[in-house]
């Protein structure tokens, strides 16, 4: 029997499925059709290509093939598998990190803090080196003697990562051991989280904003550009000081939102990144490397979008960088009047830059204690082309608010929500219980 699904949720995205189609534009569900039947050992995470003597697979079904030629069976490629996508996920923190304290550390901003700033950058340095102690204190002393007995309090770079990159090259360590090396990298990478928001804090302020979210933002007659995925901060906030000289908006994708003064509407989520260049309204895009898909680069050539990327092996002086991005936007901008601007009416408000200083945690803890709430969710990451586009997001945020659950959101699942009015503050009543809706306003 064939399986059909919607492709997405949000109107906005689906407004241009057909067109699309009709102009021969491959999509990221083109291309995830085109990839189906997909192999499943691979989405099982038995299959290993570690080594030249593969690729072998963990047949759970076959004596003949349960192991690969190194003797790794099907337990063993999972865990290793979890281990890969934590490493991944812990350097992309770190590189973010890096970049924030380099810029930092090189005078490319003044920090509002700056005694907090240089502070927080003297932690990063140390955290990395060695694990650090400070941050260690911020933690209750029995979660933190349950970590230190098993032996994942992050202990810096070259033991946290260096060390579990080599879990997945052989050796004898089983299930748990490996398992326990995926929680000591993901905790490095929690750490240097926690101080990236105290580093952004201290260096550019910090306090909730009301932004408008959704292609409803896009603008018909300003040049505009769109920063796709994570870059350096101090860059960012170079392009949309050069930009307001010249008067070009500047919005983002899968991008933060929020660096005060300064805020970058987000357009649409990570499953429909390609989509706003189809609007005709976007006339330059600046990319990082996270959360952007490679497809951008065709997308972007097909509408005549120019596309100017952040991650290259040569440095750039970001203030001259940036002015000359917004150049040449404005160029850009000039040359692609005849094009017809295609915006979606869609447009919501979200109440976003929220941290954990602007929580009340006794009230919030009184009310699980008294019974107004009955627990706590967090809805974080991003979309899969897999399922229906924010479909899962909006599903959970329902059930649970409706329920009595409090949600908070990270991240690129908040521009997912923030869609659907799940981040108005005047849409509270709407979605949430009683005693969600009262916390809130509380």
């Amino acid at each position: 029997m064939e399986f059909i699904q919607k492709k997405t949720a949000d109107n906005a995205a689906e407004h241009f499925l057909p067109k699309a189609a009709d102009k021969g534009t491959k999509l990221a569900w083109d291309r995830f059709e085109g990839q189906l039947p997909e192999c499943g050992f691979c989405e099982s995470g038995l299959s290993c290509r570690d080594c030249l003597q593969g690729p072998c697979i963990s047949n759970p079904f076959r004596d003949a093939n349960k192991l690969g030629v190194c003797g790794k069976d099907k337990d063993i490629l999972a865990v290793q598998s979890l281990l890969k996508l934590v490493l991944k996920g812990t350097m992309a923190t770190l590189d973010q990190v890096g970049d924030f304290v380099e810029g930092v550390a090189s005078g490319g901003v003044k920090p509002r803090d700056k005694a907090a700033s240089k502070k927080i950058v003297a932690e990063i340095k140390t955290l990395l080196r060695d694990g650090g102690t400070s941050l260690k204190q911020a933690f209750p002393e029995a979660l933190l003697a349950a970590w230190e007995e098993a032996g994942i309090v992050p202990q810096g770079v070259a033991r946290d990562l260096f060390k579990a990159s080599q879990k997945t090259e052989g050796g004898v360590a089983g299930v748990e051991e490996t398992l326990l090396w995926a929680f000591k990298a993901a905790l490095l990478g929690a750490f240097a989280r926690k101080l990236q928001g105290g580093l952004k804090k201290a260096v550019f302020g910090g306090a909730p904003a009301e932004i408008e979210v959704d292609m409803g933002v896009l603008k018909k007659d300003t040049a505009t550009i769109l920063l796709y995925g994570r870059f350096s901060p101090i860059l960012k906030v170079r392009i949309a000081e050069a930009a307001a000289k010249k008067k070009v908006a500047v919005m983002g994708v899968c991008t933060d939102p929020l660096l005060p003064p300064h805020v970058f509407s987000p357009v649409t989520s990570y499953g429909s990144q390609e989509l706003p260049l189809m609007t005709g309204a976007v006339d330059l895009i600046v990319v990082g490397d996270q959360f952007v898909n490679p497809s951008l680069a065709a997308i972007a050539a097909e509408f005549s979008v120019a596309v100017v990327p952040t991650e290259t092996l040569k440095g750039q002086n970001p203030e001259a960088f940036a002015k000359a991005i917004v150049d040449k936007a404005v160029n850009a901008f000039g040359f692609r009047r005849s094009i017809v601007r295609d915006i979606p009416d869609a447009k919501k408000t979200a109440l976003m830059g929220l941290t954990a200083a602007d929580l009340d945690a006794k009230k919030i803890a009184a009310a699980l204690t008294g019974g107004k709430i009955k627990g706590i969710a967090i809805l974080a990451g991003t979309n899969n082309v897999k399922f229906t586009q924010d479909l899962p997001f909006v599903t959970l945020a329902q059930e649970f608010l409706k329920n009595g659950i409090m949600c908070l959101s990270e991240g690129d699942a908040s521009v997912s929500l923030a869609k659907y009015g799940f981040l108005d503050p005047s849409q509270s009543e709407k979605h949430c219980s009683r005693g969600v809706a009262e916390l809130l306003k509380a």
